[in-house]
């Protein structure tokens, strides 16, 4: 190879490797992190979280915070796993974001992310939420 084989060859390489750059950071969405947690400030409050409510479909679970332990509303107050809504809470708040999928509605329902009222939807959403009723997580 002579020497300017090299430097067109180095030239072409600088090239694609800033083209692959700029088409990676443009493909995020506008406004949201692409990396870190995904909600922020959770595990602090994981201890004020005092209802969790699960919806898919048409079926509804709330579990509620009874002092030190955890009922199923809808199952007359069973008791809750206490374990089960620790790990659940804990796994959100160190829920980290890796990469944002898209930015475009119309791509939801690929994802499994179409609103929660619509028929048909495979989606479910989790909502943990504090004393005072103010939503400290939600996730679909």
């Amino acid at each position: 190879m002579t020497r300017t084989n090299i430097f067109i060859l180095i030239a072409l390489t600088v090239v694609v490797v800033a083209a692959a750059a700029m088409m990676r950071s443009s493909r995020s969405p506008v406004g949201e992190p692409v990396e870190g947690p995904y909600f922020p400030g959770l595990l602090d409050k994981s201890n004020e979280v005092a209802k969790v409510l699960i919806k898919d479909g048409d079926a509804t679970t709330t579990i509620i915070r009874d002092g030190e332990s955890w009922t199923i509303e809808e199952k007359a107050g069973y008791p809750a796993s206490l374990d089960r809504v620790r790990e659940l809470v804990l796994g959100l708040a160190r829920l980290q974001r890796i990469e944002g999928k898209t930015s475009k509605p119309e791509r939801y329902a690929r994802l499994g992310l179409e609103d929660i009222g619509d028929p048909g939807s495979a989606s479910t959403l989790l909502q943990l939420i504090d004393s005072s009723g103010g939503t400290l997580a939600v996730l679909v």
